[in-house]
């Protein structure tokens, strides 16, 4: 049981320390609420000296794993004396400079270096999901000083080599690629091409001289020539051509090229050629012999268009040119027709 102190009790201005005996004024001691004169036995001095020799860095380490020193870091951590002094405490310049300087040697260490490699992943997913993550991405907003560093380092070349060289590595590629094929990257694509922004780059883009150059690079290749013929063989191609050559444009446009010299020449070398091959066919041989046939060419040779299409080619320069010839070779004079026979 503690006594009380007496009521004329004075408290005196100095004090003698038990440890060096020296006497020193009252603010030269830590304070001590069971002592008489609310202040420890030994001063401020010797308190530093024992806790930074051997003997005090033992006693304190042994202290701090006792249950009740943990059990009153526990309750102090807890209390709002403590949560505001760690508020006020780590906005001070003195911290801040602590910090940097701190995380500066701890993260150039190897047990920093080999922790952050085998915990990296696992400890970003975990901190991703948890609600201090969350809240801090609503609310977190950085100073100007923050904004200003990163400005200049994304400006640097430090910075630009080191993008320039993960955009080239085997793990951006991967992830590329994964990302690209994922559901999330599509319903963005998607919701991006809908808006009035990207449609608008879309439409822009499509009238560039990259896209047109890049489109008629990629038909020109192997695999743009092996995607559009299976695309012609598919249903859906086969649907789209039935649907457009019943649209009023189609239908324009086959008229409009119907009366070009293009598709004239066109139909004239391709009959010739038709006709020229289809009459030494089996089947246009076979046809040829037909009655029907047979009858028809016999009604053609009467007809009023064999009568005028004879008139016009007797005047063509063809017939006159074939008709000269011919003539020449029929005046064969006698004593050549003697030696051609010799």
């Amino acid at each position: 049981m503690i006594s009380k102190e007496p009521e004329n009790f004075i408290v005196p201005a100095t004090k003698k320390c038990s440890k060096c005996g020296i006497e020193k004024p009252l603010t030269e001691f830590y304070r001590n609420k069971g002592s008489k004169d609310k202040t420890a036995s030994h001063c401020k001095t010797c308190l530093k000296a024992y806790t930074q020799s051997e003997k005090g860095k033992a006693y304190q380490k042994a202290y701090n794993q006792t249950e009740k020193r943990k059990a009153y870091r526990k309750t102090y951590d807890q209390s709002e004396k403590r949560k505001a002094y760690k508020k006020a405490y780590s906005h001070t310049e003195k911290h801040r400079a602590y910090q940097r300087t701190y995380l500066k040697t701890y993260n150039q260490s190897e047990e920093r270096k080999a922790y952050r490699k085998a915990n990296r992943k696992a400890y970003y997913q975990t901190y991703k999901q948890s609600e201090r993550y969350q809240a801090l991405r609503k609310t977190y907003k950085p100073s100007e000083e923050q904004k200003a560093r990163n400005k200049a380092y994304r400006q640097s070349e430090k910075c630009k080599a080191y993008i320039n060289a993960y955009r080239h590595s085997e793990k951006f590629k991967a992830y590329n690629k994964a990302y690209s094929q994922g559901e999330k990257f599509k319903a963005s694509q998607k919701a991006y091409c809908q808006s009035e922004k990207g449609k608008a780059w879309l439409a822009a883009y499509k009238k560039s001289g990259k896209c047109k150059a890049s489109q008629k690079a990629y038909q020109q290749s192997e695999k743009g020539k092996a995607k559009y013929e299976a695309y012609k063989q598919s249903d859906k191609y086969k649907a789209y051509q039935k649907a457009y050559n019943q649209t009023e444009k189609r239908k324009a446009y086959q008229k409009a090229y119907n009366q070009t010299e293009k598709w004239k020449a066109y139909q004239k070398a391709y009959q010739k050629a038709y006709q020229k091959t289809y009459r030494q066919s089996d089947k246009g041989k076979a046809l040829i012999q037909t009655e029907k046939n047979k009858a028809y060419q016999k009604a053609y040779e009467h007809s009023e268009k064999r009568k005028a299409y004879k008139k016009v080619y007797r005047q063509s320069d063809k017939m006159k040119a074939y008709a000269k010839a011919y003539n020449l070779s029929r005046r064969v004079k006698p004593a050549d027709k003697e030696s051609n026979a010799e």
